[in-house]
C-alpha cells in the first residue's frame, strides 16, 4: 500500500442524496450546508499539503469533497501528493465524483475502503495496520 484512499457511504451503506444550491463569490464557495473559503484553503491547507509532501513520511487529508476541489491550488496540491513516495490517507467525501479523485483511486498504489455501516468501528484497525506495515518498510523508520 502506498496511498490509502477512503470514501464515505453514508445512511445504511447508500449515499445520502441531497439537492443542495451552490453559489460562487470571489473568495468563498458555498452550498446550503456549508461553505468553504478558497483563500484559507489557498494559503493555509495548499500550503500545509505542499510543506508536508516534503517533510513528513506519512500525509492525512481529511476531507477531500467536492467544495474543496473547486481551488485548482488544492487540486494541484492533492495530484503531487498522490504522485510522492510518502504514505497518503485521504478521506473523500462520498459526493466527491471527480476526474482527479478517479484517476487517484485507480492508480496501481492506492487501496480503497469505503466506510459502511458494518465496517466503520474497525475499519481505522485496518487503515491503521497497514499504514504502519507501510511506514516500517521504508528505509529509514526501520526501528518502527
Amino acid at each position: 500500500m502506498k496511498s490509502c484512499v477512503i470514501q464515505e457511504v453514508i445512511k445504511n451503506g447508500k449515499p445520502k442524496h441531497r439537492r443542495t444550491k451552490t453559489t460562487e463569490s470571489k473568495n468563498r464557495k458555498t452550498n446550503d450546508r456549508y461553505r468553504v473559503n478558497l483563500g484559507d484553503l489557498d494559503g493555509i491547507g495548499v500550503e500545509a499539503i505542499t510543506r508536508a509532501v516534503t517533510s513528513s513520511d506519512a500525509i492525512i487529508i481529511d476531507e477531500i469533497g467536492p467544495m474543496e476541489l473547486h481551488s485548482p491550488k488544492f487540486r494541484e496540491a492533492i495530484r503531487k501528493v498522490a504522485e510522492s513516495p510518502k504514505l497518503v490517507v485521504g478521506i473523500v467525501h462520498w459526493k466527491a465524483t471527480d476526474s482527479l479523485i478517479n484517476e487517484i483511486k485507480r492508480r496501481d498504489d492506492a487501496e480503497v475502503h469505503v466506510v459502511t455501516l458494518e465496517n466503520r468501528g474497525n475499519l481505522h484497525e485496518l487503515v491503521s495496520g497497514e499504514a504502519l506495515n507501510f511506514l516500517q518498510k521504508m528505509p529509514e523508520n526501520k526501528e518502527l
